[in-house]
């Protein structure tokens, strides 16, 4: 019972610090075009 809480609590960790990652991509990738328009 112990280990799975355990095993529980890392997989919501990864998931967090994965989605967190993501957001940052997704910011990353939303200001690209911006960078684009000003260099044409």
């Amino acid at each position: 019972m112990k280990i799975s809480s355990q095993l529980k609590g890392g997989i919501y960790e990864v998931s967090f610090r994965y989605n967190s990652k993501m957001e940052g991509y997704t910011t990353l990738m939303s200001d690209i075009p911006e960078l684009d328009a000003i260099s044409s």
